[in-house]
């Protein structure tokens, strides 16, 4: 399989084509709408198109970027105007510039005392609590110097803010982000430091963890990222997070109560924190903006609140994006219980160690992990998110496709077969019925005026059914009609024609008395016809009735969610 060797950040292709519009622009005043309950897929741009080559996974890094940014995080500003450095007696000092307004900060610097360099470093987020070899520099980035997070009242509080404004809609973590970004502008532009610029690691524990997992993703010049017990917000998906609160009553930290704890999330977050099945995103998605770099995530299975089920769940879906880009041993995860909140156990050690050999040190060792104490998994049930992925290699490129069984890929697939199968049938019936009426008045040969009447019943059904049926077809594919895509508008006409079909297909059974066998009865001139008549008429009543039972079924889904009938069948 060929493996991308590149690092594809959301930044490492600025213009690739996409069907409706450029890499990481989001459509024109889109808005998620619909809910879909099961962890989004990766593979597939937000048009429906699939995932088929490296560019394209190069762009789709990129949408999901813009996503993240402009529903949960809040925007990373372009590169400011200017970034200069300086260093002294072990400290960088970081000078930024930008449309008139300059900020300055103080990253302390501590280089191993033996060896000539450059060294390998990593950027500590607000401190660090693994253990870093001591052939590693260390930078210990004051991230609350740039953005506060003591609570609610921090929001636009910082260095950043004061460079960007307080009404800046990144969250504090996507303002950390910024700030490793200029430590490394200013470490790429100083010298004496020593340190190598191109072996950058970062690592965090708990809200720092959310934040180096958001720096690693979003910052393509880091290549080993290092979260620790991280919890909602960070290695955990939003999904599941609440699928243990509500579903299986285990108290642990969701969305709707992140935000009202701190200021890590921009404020465009808000309105979805009580819907967060309609993003078209989740975290397992994080962890593909950071592939195909080096990344380890490190779980404590003994804290609920960190949500240990949702961090195993997202995380191992996450995976599987490593091994479709075919570097599966590039991404470790690990939990361990009974030990304190960020406080490495002894055991998970050395995993640090060998992902910081190989993705700093350049030392060829073994990071093939993925492994848990939690019993079954921790609770992950995969079935129930239904993510599934099926991988081919043709002409040097990867092929990367996701079969999610999730309810709108099925409307998707489902519905123009349903429908077209409806019409095509429907067009049968209805050329066998106009023959008949024809017949009937060119050679009044009918039994009776019963059988005149029911044949022009069958008629005029059939040419409803291919009226609105295409009618709802071309809708659907083409996303033209709200109201014609809703649920009830379906419900409605799908219970109309299935009334229809019943009266057409029973009357023509009431008529013949069930199926005739034409080498022995006398009463009817079109025998044959008649048959096909009934038979076709009771095969579309069929089709119509498992279609209205899976619309009403879906119907009950979105009024559960708070959507209602009036909710579409899938997102437009």
């Amino acid at each position: 399989m060929v493996v991308i060797t590149s690092y594809l950040g959301i930044f490492g292709l600025l213009l690739l084509p996409l069907v409706g519009g450029q890499c990481g622009t989001l459509p024109a005043g889109f808005t998620p709408s619909g809910s879909d309950a099961f962890l989004p897929d990766p593979f597939t741009f937000l048009n429906g198109t699939a995932v088929k080559t490296q560019a394209d996974w190069a762009c789709r890094s990129q949408e999901i970027g813009a996503l993240f940014q402009r529903f949960e995080l809040g925007d990373l500003p372009p590169p400011p105007q200017s970034v200069t450095g300086s260093f002294s007696k072990g400290t960088l000092t970081v000078n930024v510039s930008d449309k008139g307004k300059s900020i300055s900060f103080q990253v302390p610097i501590t280089t191993p005392k033996t060896g000539q360099g450059p060294f390998p470093a990593i950027i500590a987020n607000g401190g660090s609590s693994v253990p870093i070899p001591s052939t590693v520099a260390v930078l210990n980035f004051n991230n609350n110097d740039i953005a506060a997070q003591n609570d609610q009242s921090s929001r636009g509080q910082g260095k950043f803010f004061q460079l960007y404004g307080t009404n800046a809609t990144a969250g504090a973590m996507m303002a950390w982000t910024w700030g490793i970004a200029r430590i490394i502008d200013a470490l790429q532009t100083t010298t004496g430091h020593n340190i190598d610029v191109t072996r950058l690691g970062v690592t965090g524990c708990s809200r720092n963890g959310k934040g180096a997992f958001i720096a690693g993703a979003f910052e393509p010049r880091i290549a080993l990222t290092i979260v620790q017990e991280s919890g909602s917000g960070g290695a955990g998906c939003w999904r599941i997070s609440d699928f243990m609160l509500n579903s299986q009553d285990i108290d642990t930290q969701t969305a709707t109560e992140i935000v009202q704890e701190n200021v890590w999330f921009s404020t465009n977050f808000n309105p979805w924190v009580g819907k967060v099945t309609s993003l078209p995103f989740d975290h397992h998605l994080l962890a593909g903006l950071v592939a195909p770099r080096g990344l380890l995530v490190i779980d404590n299975t003994g804290i609920d609140w960190l949500g240990p089920e949702s961090v195993w769940g997202c995380q191992t879906t996450a995976h599987k994006i490593y091994e479709a880009l075919g570097v599966p041993n590039s991404f470790g995860i690990t939990q361990q219980g009974n030990h304190a909140h960020c406080s490495l156990p002894s055991q998970e050690a050395p995993d640090v160690t060998a992902f910081i050999s190989r993705f700093l040190q350049g030392q060829s060792v073994n990071t093939t992990l993925v492994e848990t104490d939690g019993a079954n998994n921790v609770g992950f049930n995969e079935s129930l998110w239904c993510i599934s992925f099926e991988f081919a290699e043709a002409s040097g490129h990867i092929l990367l496709a996701c079969r999610t069984l999730t309810m709108d890929s099925i409307i998707r697939i489902g519905h123009p077969i349903t429908f077209g199968a409806l019409i095509l049938f429907s067009i049968i019936e209805m050329s066998i019925s106009a023959w008949l009426t024809a017949m009937f008045a060119s050679k009044h040969n009918a039994l009776n005026s019963s059988e005149t009447t029911r044949v022009h019943f069958a008629l005029f059904t059939s040419i409803w059914t291919i009226v609105f049926g295409a009618l709802y077809l071309v809708a659907f594919l083409w996303k033209s009609d709200k109201l014609l895509a809703s649920i009830a508008s379906h419900a409605a006409f799908l219970f109309l024609t299935w009334i229809l079909w019943l009266a057409a297909a029973a009357s023509v059974t009431q008529l013949i008395g069930g199926a005739l066998n034409c080498s022995t009865q006398t009463v009817f001139v079109y025998c044959a016809q008649l048959n096909a008549l009934q038979g076709f008429a009771w095969l579309i009543f069929t089709i119509v009735t498992i279609t209205l039972v899976f619309v009403l079924v879906r119907g009950i889904m979105s009024a559960r969610r708070g959507d209602g009938y009036a909710g579409s069948l899938v997102d437009l």
